[in-house]
């Protein structure tokens, strides 16, 4: 006959409970912490192994009471046409009173310096133009465009340039013709120290221009002022030039 041990020894009835629980609890608790630990190590392995991502986040600068960008370039843009508009205005301000000035001065001169250069049909026409340009300027022309005013003022030059070009040659003439004739003196001394045939070349040349500026300026002489010049003073530098060109090569070429 078998006694359990618990009959045979009541006193260990208690302790025996106690043992089991102990056995039962102690196995669920190292398989609980097993289990806890294999958790724990697969989230942190999958944290870091978790692929981090970047945003940009757009930061905008706001000023209370600032403009917008739009708002500026508004701004600007208007700054610009104001300005523009200014300087118009002074433009044609400044056309306005060029036009003015030519009328007074031109009606000056027609009468003092440019007298003798002007046939009587070109200073009425010119005379006539110019009052009436200047009673357009205090009536229906006082408030116009700078590219009215400067269309008036070129009208009115077309009238008065060519008597003005005659006046200006006719006080340039004279030393121009000057200069030639020293400039032939200085080539024909320096065309003594070369060879004959050079020297006689030189003389030949000196002796053209010599001769073409005395029969023009025997014919303009011969002309009235207020027509247009035969021997214009630009023709005069041409020759002057021509002739220090040709000499000099000759010189060049002989040495």
């Amino acid at each position: 006959m078998t006694l359990d041990w618990n009959c045979r020894f009541p006193e260990n009835m208690w302790f025996g409970k106690l043992i089991n629980d102990y056995q039962r609890n102690g196995s669920s608790t190292d398989h609980m912490e097993v289990d806890s630990s294999g958790d724990d190590m697969q989230g942190h392995k999958s944290r870091s192994e978790r692929s981090i991502q970047r945003q940009e986040l757009p930061i905008t600068e706001y000023i209370y009471g600032a403009m917008s960008k739009h708002e500026l370039l508004e701004a600007q843009e208007q700054e610009q046409q104001l300005a523009y508009q200014d300087k118009l205005v002074e433009w044609t301000k400044d056309r306005k009173n060029a036009l003015e000035s030519y009328v007074y001065d031109t009606r000056n001169k027609l009468s003092e310096r440019y007298r003798s250069f002007a046939t009587d049909s070109e200073r009425e026409q010119i005379s006539v133009n110019l009052q009436q340009t200047e009673d357009w300027l205090y009536e229906e022309g006082d408030d116009e465009t700078e590219a009215v005013y400067s269309s008036k003022l070129e009208e009115l030059k077309k009238l008065v340039d060519p008597i003005e070009n005659r006046c200006k040659d006719d006080e340039v003439r004279a030393e121009a013709m000057r200069d030639l004739l020293k400039c032939i003196v200085d080539h024909r001394n320096a065309a003594k120290s070369l060879s004959t045939p050079e020297r006689d070349a030189v003389d030949n040349e000196c002796n053209k221009a010599e001769q073409w500026l005395r029969e023009g300026s025997q014919l303009q002489e011969s002309l009235p002022k207020n027509v247009d010049p035969v021997l214009w003073s630009c023709e005069i530098k041409r020759k002057e030039e021509e002739l220090d060109t040709w000499s000099n090569y000759l010189c060049l070429i002989t040495l």
